[in-house]
């Protein structure tokens, strides 16, 4: 099998070579064109090459975005088994459902933070580009004393190892 590069080179060699020989111009023409035809069809085997390649490559990106939309499916009802799971355990005071190779618990975390009242929240506010609350340093006066416009709300998660 000759490669394109290959069939190029032999067409310019002959060329070359038959422009030096005292050759009838049918001759050098026919010898040419010969071997055009056979870069032609190589070109178009190249060619074919490429636009199946485009295929295949549209082929994996189509499959890649189903995957991510399935993806993205299959997390939400992932979410919605942990929402469904944590609330039924803790409907029914389980904190511990784990066994030897699953670890299922009820953990406290940091609590939510539900803000009532921005603005009696002032000093906890801090500039960027809009004007928000510290979140951080308002939960940590919280925990130390009670401050008006702002509450604490213990929080679980659920953890499965």
């Amino acid at each position: 099998m000759k490669y394109l590069h290959d069939l190029t080179s032999q067409y310019h060699d002959a060329l070359s070579d038959l422009s030096e020989l005292d050759l009838d111009e049918g001759v050098i023409k026919d010898t040419l064109e010969g071997l055009e035809g056979d870069i032609k069809i190589k070109c178009q085997n190249v060619a074919a090459f490429i636009a199946n390649r485009n295929y295949e490559i549209q082929n994996v990106k189509d499959a890649a975005k189903k995957l991510t939309e399935r993806a993205v499916l299959e997390q939400k009802a992932v979410d919605r088994l942990v929402v469904y799971l944590k609330y039924n355990m803790e409907s029914n005071g389980i904190t511990d459902a784990s066994r030897p190779d699953l670890i299922i618990k009820i953990k406290n975390k940091v609590s939510d933070l539900i803000i009532d009242d921005e603005s009696m929240l002032v000093k906890f506010m801090v500039e960027k580009t809009t004007t928000s609350i510290d979140k951080r340093e308002l939960r940590k006066a919280l925990k130390s004393g009670e401050i008006k416009g702002a509450h604490l709300v213990p929080a679980t998660r659920i953890e499965i190892k």
